[in-house]
């Protein structure tokens, strides 16, 4: 059976992220503020080492002082937290992304993964959404519902306004309907979308190593313990850019055969619709699924979208002979792991949002590293119902 780890576990840089907070000079002359500040070290990897110390065999007390200290990060920890978290957020504001879509070099404008005529407008109030956000003003370790303008909402910089326009105008059309064509093109934006991404993470890694090598050089003789630390992180990085250099070459190859097939009418991307969904929320990824021996690269692609006031949750992929793995992306719980993992992408009516049981909206902003529900079928059910109608 595939996973996707090689996309979720390439897109989280917190974790590998927290070495380097150990770094960062903060005053220790903070005062405790709770109760955790008595197994709270000052960085995260000293504080879980002190939570294991302390609960041993004990799970259910592990959970405790875990569920704990995450709720409840003392100042050291959630000002590094946030601080890591923002400056990552800030990657690659000054770089100039140009279009690219067939050689073009014009500079990009602010494409919509999601149709913004079609789809958001639809679900917005007075041209707002909501969408899952880091809590930075309270613990970056968590999310809230913001809202959002529907101009914002699911936007990158994808293709330039020629390009994007001429491409994407039958999607983008309030007479739109899901066909091989829409779902096709939806996928192409997916897609882009996704290698954007990529482009980014490898930015954000090179910045990592880059920081490793210095920190290493900067070392005294007597510093060896971290001096192999660092190598040993500049390995790991170098070994994720070459994973991430896969991804893109994999993207390259279904992105020419998809917008090959929209344009000759031969359509490459299959796609079947899953029943239930609920009115008033929005989604669209696109996800490697390939392993190192396929003749060509697996893709797989959920996409949530309400047209005409009608929901339609579709699964697409380019490979409809793998039917092991299609059997298992339609499955409830594969649906709820992935939209669990990918809720930045998520977008909401206010209707929606308001409707939610307090228990279903916690659920939502839990981290979804720190409180995984992988393999959890009670939660992934209680989660899979905030978007499904229960048969």
């Amino acid at each position: 059976m595939r996973h996707e780890s090689r996309s979720q576990d390439e897109s989280r840089s917190q974790d590998e992220s927290n070495a380097q907070a150990e770094a960062d000079d903060v005053s220790h002359s903070l005062e405790p503020v709770n109760i955790f500040d008595t197994i709270q070290g000052e960085t995260f990897s000293e504080t879980m080492f002190n939570i294991n110390q302390l609960a041993g065999d004990n799970d259910v007390l592990k959970h405790l002082l875990m569920d704990g200290f995450i709720r409840n990060p003392n100042i050291l920890i959630s000002k590094r937290s946030k601080k890591l978290l923002t400056e990552f957020k800030q990657q690659n504001l000054k770089v100039t992304w140009l279009c690219h879509h067939e050689g073009c070099s014009e500079p990009c404008i602010g494409s919509h993964e999601i149709s913004r005529r079609s789809v958001l407008q639809k679900i917005a109030t007075d041209g707002k959404v909501f969408m899952l956000k880091r809590d930075f003003t309270a613990n970056a370790l968590f999310y809230r519902l913001d809202s959002a303008h529907i101009l914002n909402a699911s936007k990158f910089r994808g293709y330039c306004k020629k390009h994007d326009d001429a491409l994407f105008k039958y999607i983008d059309s309030e007479d739109a309907s899901v066909d091989r064509r829409w779902v096709n093109l939806q996928c192409l934006r997916a897609l882009k979308r996704l290698e954007l991404d990529i482009q980014k993470r490898i930015i954000s890694i090179n910045t990592l190593i880059q920081n490793y090598q210095v920190a290493a050089r900067e070392a005294t003789e007597c510093e060896y313990e971290f001096i192999v630390f660092c190598q040993h992180k500049i390995s790991y990085y170098r070994e994720k850019l070459g994973r991430n250099a896969t991804t893109l070459s994999n993207i390259a190859e279904i992105y020419a055969k998809t917008l090959a097939g929209i344009q000759s009418g031969n359509y490459y991307i299959s796609y079947e619709l899953i029943d239930s969904a609920k009115r008033g929320w929005a989604f669209s990824s696109a996800t490697d699924f390939s392993l190192e021996n396929d003749a060509e690269p697996f893709y797989f692609f959920y996409i949530k979208v309400d047209l005409h006031a009608k929901p339609y949750f579709i699964l697409a992929y380019n490979n409809a002979n793998l039917a092991d793995e299609l059997s298992s992306l339609r499955s409830p719980h594969r649906i709820a792991e992935h939209l669990y993992a990918t809720k930045e992408k998520l977008i909401f009516a206010d209707q929606f949002i308001q409707q939610l049981p307090d228990t279903e909206t916690e659920l939502l902003t839990r981290d979804d590293e720190l409180y995984s529900i992988e393999g959890n079928y009670p939660q992934q059910l209680l989660f899979n119902r905030i978007f499904f109608q229960q048969q």
